[in-house]
């Protein structure tokens, strides 16, 4: 089954046509975890003491989904290889997911991605990337868009970017929680795979413009699905079933993460900023949620 056929079309570049795909081979890898891993990826998305049952085996424990982006990173690492692109030299754009099945606290599992697109995002090179996670049952349970900019190539002559900035939902805010980040969120992260030395070298941060090692922008990403994931239970909602976001400024460690709701259609909408700016770190940011 190809990504157009079992997802929705990407949210954020919108091939005009078939002939817009690359149609590059698809790259599978298989990987495993058990509850360690589960652990610590919830520890790096700032999990707490209210969260015991993500964070023991005798709770299980819970899996949040987001730690499937976590999952058999070499596949993407080969993809961007073939492409003659360097993860070291991407900066993480956007992210979508959609949740289709529920993570047991250890399993072997399988990652199939897939380049899909190319963009431009003010000159820059941007690439769509698939993947698709399952147990080695068949069983699905995660499907994702990645959306990698790399600033050093040229996006010239490739589809246009359509991920403009929706308005934060200051006006009817149903939800509002403060998340603060270590300083040492990031080497807590990393351990869950993103070695990427921009989060945790000031050299290799200046390279891409950064003043200082940023936050991992799946770390910020995760603090955020798990602020949705309690807006939905507070009002009778089931758990996250689809969420996207743009990253549009770095987080670093030691800020203060402000993260509002409000419902917006059949969605929820959050506004995503740091104490530290008051400017959005995270937009376009919608969550989905399972009917109950």
């Amino acid at each position: 089954m190809t990504a157009i056929e079992c997802l929705r079309p990407p949210r954020f570049v919108r091939p005009r046509s078939e002939s817009d795909w690359l149609c590059e081979p698809a790259l599978g890898v298989d990987d495993r975890y058990d509850w360690r891993d589960a652990v610590i990826y919830a520890l790096g998305i700032g999990a707490t003491i209210g969260e015991l049952e993500f964070l023991s085996e005798v709770h299980g424990p819970k899996v949040y989904p987001t730690f499937g982006l976590t999952l058999g990173g070499e596949s993407i690492l080969r993809l961007l290889e073939a492409m003659g692109l360097e993860v070291e030299r991407s900066i993480h754009h956007a992210q979508e997911i959609f949740v289709v099945g529920r993570f047991p606290p250890r399993a072997t599992v399988r990652v199939v991605a897939q380049a899909l697109a190319c963009y431009n995002f003010s000159g820059k090179l941007g690439v769509v990337l698939r993947t698709s996670v399952g147990l080695s049952s068949g069983e699905a349970l995660l499907h994702a868009y990645w959306y990698l900019l790399f600033p050093k190539r040229s996006g010239a002559g490739y589809l246009p970017w359509s991920g403009r900035e929706q308005p934060r939902p200051d006006r009817t805010v149903q939800f509002e929680t403060q998340e603060v980040v270590s300083e040492t969120q990031a080497y807590l992260y990393r351990l869950s795979g993103d070695l990427n030395q921009v989060h945790v070298d000031t050299a290799a941060a200046n390279e891409l413009g950064f003043e200082r090692p940023i936050l991992h922008g799946l770390s910020t990403y995760g603090y955020v699905l798990r602020a949705a994931q309690r807006f939905g239970q507070a009002t009778c909602s089931g758990a996250v079933s689809y969420a996207s976001a743009v990253f549009a400024r770095p987080v670093f460690p030691g800020d203060t993460l402000v993260i509002r709701g409000a419902w917006l259609d059949s969605a929820a909408s959050l506004a995503v900023f740091t104490a530290r700016t008051a400017k959005p770190v995270l937009v376009n940011v919608t969550a989905e949620f399972e009917s109950v």
